[in-house]
């Protein structure tokens, strides 16, 4: 298991965060929105599962049984309140773009395993949930472009290439080829969202659940992002010097 640094650490401090809020406001916050009908029960465990498991990363005592109820958590999570949708309606971007979402957390948490082919594993998940984001993008231009800040010029064209980016980057993480970098570049693409899309959102209605999932999302995202970059490089330092 990967001593928690302050990679690790921010990510579980978003966790943390995401557990607070959906415990507080009784409802399904970011990655774990399913995608289907179910019990109302399952907001309080979803919240649970992000505080908890969150709590439990930040010591090293407790980050390898936190990271497996995490992983199995997540991996319940997909089987069966968001697959199913897909399988039903498999030409709604929106649901695969949901679905992404928990794949990068995912792919984050077996990073933190710090072992080859759960690194292996994580890549792939998290190449294709960034192909993911990037036809989402392409899918839902008009939308899109109406959460880029209006100060910004030309909002369809940063869609395309923001779109672009996520699928570059998610081929690169795929096929190995230059993937801690264009991880990188999606991390920062990421943290601009957070900053720019969200957080003026948060601010301006603080009593809005969407606009503070969607940042708590955002955040957790480009904290994801940043374990796989850094798995990546530890995994090739270990090549060297092996």
């Amino acid at each position: 298991m990967r001593a928690p640094n302050l990679v690790s650490r921010f990510f579980s401090a978003t966790l943390i965060a995401i557990g607070i809020y959906s415990l507080i406001s009784v409802q399904f916050v970011a990655f774990w929105a399913p995608l289907v009908p179910v019990p109302s029960q399952l907001k309080w465990i979803s919240g649970a599962a992000s505080l908890l498991g969150g709590l439990g990363l930040q010591q090293r005592k407790t980050a390898h049984i936190a990271a497996s109820i995490l992983l199995a958590t997540l991996v319940i999570w997909l089987a069966l309140f968001k697959a199913p949708a897909i399988f039903a309606a498999p030409l709604i971007a929106a649901s695969w773009e949901s679905m992404a979402e928990t794949l990068v957390i995912t792919a984050a948490v077996l990073c933190l395993f710090n072992v080859s082919t759960s690194d292996h594993v994580a890549r792939l998940l998290a190449g294709s949930a960034m192909c993911l984001f990037g036809i989402a993008h392409f899918a839902y231009i008009a939308q899109t472009a109406a959460l880029v800040p209006k100060w910004l010029p030309a909002h369809v064209v940063l869609v395309y290439f923001t779109g672009a980016v996520f699928v570059i980057s998610g081929a690169a993480l795929i096929l190995g080829i230059a993937a801690r970098k264009f991880t990188i570049l999606v991390v920062i693409q990421m943290g601009l969202f957070t900053i720019l899309v969200w957080l003026p959102k948060v601010f301006a209605e603080i009593h809005d659940v969407q606009a503070v999932s969607e940042f708590l999302d955002s955040a957790s995202l480009t904290a994801a992002a940043a374990i796989i970059a850094q798995s990546i490089q530890d995994s090739r330092r270990l090549r060297l010097e092996s």
